[in-house]
């Protein structure tokens, strides 16, 4: 019996199979000559056998691909982002690829040493969801297939991006507190120069004049989406402003905010309503449970993968479908 205690090679495989050392590479990389059905089983058989494990490093060379795709996200700790960067991830893995995650911590710096990171690594493709405006000029020069998530600004031709409409997402929240009888509806948006943020505040004003409200500047408070900015907005929220309700535009401003209400003994929704946006599972499992805007994640990572790997794929932008849910955070006026 051959002994596979020393490392095994490609030509240990090939003495098992009984068949030739290309043979095994033709297996091993689908090609690039055909390999018959019967011949294959006896190679993979043989892979089984010995454990044999390909140089990954050395294929790449050959073939030119790493098998690896590099993640650009602005904060892991967000539920949403997490959740999206799980899903993706799967995906990859799914499809014979390894994710190589890119945490850029909401730092503009560090998100730009990250992409060039990934681009001398020669990832075969990078996924990235830029804090404020992408780094399009570095990514068009290095010729890597790339995709961008949840991009607001102007579309420039040739881009792959997947992103959900910020402002009608944001209509449809405030449309659904509406329906419930609120009129004083406040805000705690993002920071004032992010798109995104300015597209929410779109969307809540939007809303309120189309139902003939006022969309007062004076209930709209800038934060950061962290648990403890949500905190200190509601704070400012409840000295300051009359309202009757408040729409978070990301979970952990909730949770922050949510414990704001508690300790100041505002109960949720008996004395205000609260929605939320891009909510997590976390929504419906805190109490009261969120109404809230959900994204299907996994459907999400299902088209950023094909993008990415679709080479064919030029000028496409992929619209992510959305739900409203009504949640414990609102009660019928």
């Amino acid at each position: 019996m051959q002994n596979f205690n020393k490392k095994v090679t490609r030509n240990d495989v090939a003495k098992l199979a009984g068949t030739s050392s290309a043979v095994v590479s033709y297996v091993i990389n689908n090609g690039p000559k055909p390999v018959s059905e019967k011949t294959r089983r006896k190679v993979l058989e043989a892979i089984k056998i010995t454990g044999y494990q390909p140089n990954n490093i050395a294929r790449a060379l050959v073939s030119g691909k790493s098998r690896c795709l590099g993640l650009i996200i602005p904060n892991i700790s967000n539920p949403f982002i997490a959740s999206l960067a799980h899903a993706i991830e799967g995906e990859a893995i799914d499809r014979g690829f390894v994710i190589l995650l890119g945490d850029s911590d909401d730092r503009e710096d560090k998100e730009l040493d990250l992409l060039k990171f990934f681009l001398q690594r020669q990832v075969d493709g990078i996924i990235y969801n830029a804090i404020k405006d992408p780094y399009l000029d570095l990514l068009s020069s290095s010729n890597t297939p790339f995709v961008l998530l949840n991009h607001m600004a102007s579309l420039t031709p040739g881009l792959r991006v997947v992103k959900i409409n910020e402002y009608q997402a944001s209509f449809d929240v405030v449309k659904m507190m509406i329906a419930k009888g609120y009129r004083k509806i406040a805000i705690i948006c993002g920071p004032k120069s992010m798109h995104n943020t300015q597209e929410r505040i779109r969307g809540w004003k939007s809303a309120l004049i189309s139902h003939g409200l006022n969309p007062d500047p004076a209930l709209i408070f800038y934060s950061d989406y962290t648990r403890n900015d949500g905190y200190f907005a509601a704070l400012d929220l409840i000295m300051n402003a009359q309202y009757d309700s408040v729409f978070t535009t990301n979970e952990m401003q909730a949770f922050g905010a949510l414990r704001a209400f508690k300790e100041r003994g505002i109960r949720v929704p008996d004395d205000i309503g609260m929605t939320t946006f891009n909510a997590t599972e976390l929504s419906e499992f805190v109490v009261p449970s969120f109404a809230a805007m959900f994204q299907p994640v996994k459907l999400v990572a299902q088209h950023v993968l094909n993008m990415v790997l679709n080479h064919e794929v030029t000028d496409s932008v992929y619209n992510v479908p959305y739900i409203v849910k009504d949640g414990m955070s609102l009660r019928d006026h």
